[in-house]
């Protein structure tokens, strides 16, 4: 990796200082990694929550509006109109139970199965192509600190 584009971190960096130096990497690391792709997100045609929304029924194998809602920390109207948005573009299907009227089962189409997966490839792409310059050891680096921020969160949803 060239370090003469490093700049060396202070041994007091302060959380307003880390804040503000991780807000500006990030949205350029982001931007970098959009470069690699081309598809529903990149070209506008999903927001941020659509794209939670599949990626959740895509893990969960489909599941309840209401469910759904809930892992979003959506309210249902609001979660109502996100479907919606996600069955007009063919992405998800809704189905009424038989048992109980009142419950929307909602799964991926097959398209929204291929959108998710293709989704995961190209970002997986992007992220190949940025973590490159990093040794196996940096990276190793990056990815503990990752899991260790995700289960953290994971912990709050409990």
């Amino acid at each position: 990796m060239n370090n003469s584009k490093v700049e060396s971190i202070p041994k007091t960096l302060t959380p307003g200082a880390f804040a503000r130096r991780v807000d500006g990497l990030m949205s350029r690391l982001c931007q970098a990694m959009v470069r690699h792709e081309q598809n529903y997100l990149t070209r506008g045609e999903l927001t941020l929550p659509q794209f939670w929304a599949l990626e959740w029924l895509h893990r969960e194998g489909g599941g309840r509006m209401h469910d759904l809602a809930a892992a979003l920390h959506l309210k249902s109207s609001t979660g109502t109109m996100l479907v919606d948005r996600l069955v007009a573009l063919g992405l998800v299907r809704r189905e009424r139970s038989a048992v109980d009227r009142r419950s929307v089962r909602l799964g991926l189409t097959a398209r929204g199965t291929r959108a998710v997966e293709e989704l995961h490839r190209q970002r997986q792409s992007g992220i190949r192509v940025m973590f490159a310059p990093l040794t196996a050891r940096e990276r190793g680096a990056y990815l503990a600190l990752l899991e260790k921020l995700a289960g953290e969160f994971s912990k709050e949803q409990l």
